[in-house]
């Protein structure tokens, strides 16, 4: 568990638990993406229970049951597609981060790319990682790093997502 400023908020950041913590996740998720793009609390247990140490979230450093937002992920032998983002393969290469939010009195302060730059430095050095953002957010993942592929194949809900891939620095930070 380590102390990092998100923004200008001082915040904790770890693993969640099941319990509590995922349910405040779930509904941060349910608030923050419309109703065929949110992934359920099953879903989102499941992505805890087989890749713990690629779900990171992120609670005010004074009041730790006040969460701020999380990023999740799985990991894929393959390239970022519908099938690869609905499974994980723990020797898989790629990180395909699925969810990246943050509460609504925390957005537009940073908060949100600097939880991304600090989940990616969890990562080993040269990690690829993969993401769908909304054309609105690419310029977030530009800003730490993320590089546009253009338009995805991808189909998760109504509209239109551009596909986002980089390879991390390193080497991971384990505080």
């Amino acid at each position: 568990m380590g102390r990092v400023v998100l923004g200008n908020i001082l915040a904790v950041v770890r693993t969640p638990t099941p319990g509590a913590e995922l349910d405040a996740i779930a509904a941060l998720e349910r608030s923050s993406y419309a109703p065929d793009e949110a992934a359920s609390p099953a879903v989102l247990a499941q992505r805890l229970a087989v890749a713990p140490e690629l779900f990171l979230a992120a609670y005010e450093a004074d009041n730790t049951q006040a969460l701020l937002g999380f990023v999740c992920a799985t990991r894929s032998s393959e390239q970022l597609t519908e099938e690869s983002m609905r499974g994980h393969d723990p020797d898989g290469p790629l990180v395909c981060i699925h969810s990246v939010v943050v509460r609504d009195g925390a957005r537009r302060r940073g908060v949100a790319s600097a939880l991304v730059r600090e989940y990616l430095c969890r990562l080993p050095a040269k990690t690829p990682v993969a993401l769908i953002a909304r054309a609105h957010h690419v310029s977030l993942y530009e800003k730490v790093g993320f590089v546009s592929q253009g338009p995805s194949p991808v189909v998760h809900g109504a509209g239109k997502w551009m596909e986002m891939q980089m390879e991390t620095a390193g080497p991971a930070r384990t505080d």
